[in-house]
């Protein structure tokens, strides 16, 4: 990838636009989508919602705010939790567990991190 040029795997922007980017907003010039930006909650695809929810409620400490129990026929209604959101202080999370057919082949978690930002991490 030469400068100036796009990654084609992300249509990434380029060093050369990031820079103008930078530019623009030291200048006092803010994009709307930056002001608007409140927070970034991970999105996590999980095979088994009640393990995840005794690791992230009962161990954790996590607190569930919203979740989806579905009643439509094609979404093959079976009474549990299939989506959720969960929260402790600021941070949050999100959880959907995959329909049995539609697992991804990869090891779940491949290519993906949390990281929770602690006063002291020892008392989780």
């Amino acid at each position: 990838m030469g400068n100036g040029s796009r990654c084609p795997a992300f249509d990434a922007p380029s060093l050369r636009e990031l820079e103008s980017q930078e530019r623009s907003e030291e200048a006092g010039v803010a994009s709307t989508t930056s002001v608007n930006v409140k927070q970034a909650v991970p999105f996590l695809g999980v095979t088994n919602m009640e393990a995840s929810l005794r690791f992230y409620v009962d161990g954790l400490g996590f607190k569930m705010k919203h979740w989806w129990i579905p009643n439509r026929e094609e979404d093959k209604p079976d009474g549990r939790i299939r989506w959720c959101w969960l929260e402790l202080g600021d941070a949050a999370i999100m959880l959907q567990e995959f329909l049995p057919e539609r697992q991804p082949k990869e090891t779940p978690g491949t290519g993906a991190s949390v990281c929770f930002m602690c006063e002291d991490a020892s008392k989780f």
